[in-house]
């Protein structure tokens, strides 16, 4: 019963994050610019790299949802995508970023899970700065996931939400 209990726990977790959100003509975005730049994702000795974006309408399919094919590590091009933030803002913003997953598993996708010394001080950005995040590609399980970016005005350390000991957004620095 200890299991359900913490299944419930974690549907209501995931189903309460899904339904924050921002109207996408919010005063804010006037100071924040959020793009999702989606293209192949490049690995080379570990290291992954966006080397061609794609355009975002190619990879939406015709409900609206953004798609992507499965990432096979075994091949060195998979698509991915990074994140740019944009603060217009007179004073420095901090950016974390979690995914909800299909399974309602919540992963910390910034700061970097996989870094034990990545801090949420390491993803400030300062008054009239740009941030691009590392590549992103997505690992099972695979369905429709929710990216959520908060941008804030003090660091937020989430890796303790995190419901899940790995990270399926991985990439490299």
């Amino acid at each position: 019963t200890e299991q359900l209990v913490q299944k419930i726990k974690q549907y209501s977790r995931a189903q309460f994050l899904r339904s924050i959100r921002t109207a996408p003509d919010a005063k804010v975005f006037e100071y924040v610019q959020i793009d999702i730049i989606p293209g192949i994702i490049r690995t080379v000795n570990g290291i992954d790299t966006l080397v061609s974006k794609k355009d975002i309408k190619e990879i939406t399919n015709a409900r609206g949802d953004i798609q992507f094919h499965e990432t096979n590590d075994e091949d060195p091009d998979n698509e991915g995508f990074i994140i740019r933030v944009r603060n217009l803002h007179d004073f420095p913003v901090y950016i974390s970023v979690l995914d909800i997953m299909p399974d309602n598993a919540v992963a910390v996708i910034m700061p970097d899970p996989s870094d034990e010394n990545s801090t949420a001080d390491d993803y400030k950005i300062a008054s009239k700065q740009v941030f691009t995040s590392r590549p992103i590609k997505l690992y099972p399980p695979y369905g429709k996931d929710f990216m959520k970016i908060l941008v804030t005005r003090q660091a937020m350390d989430l890796k303790a939400i995190q419901t899940r000991s790995t990270s399926r957004g991985a990439g490299s620095s």
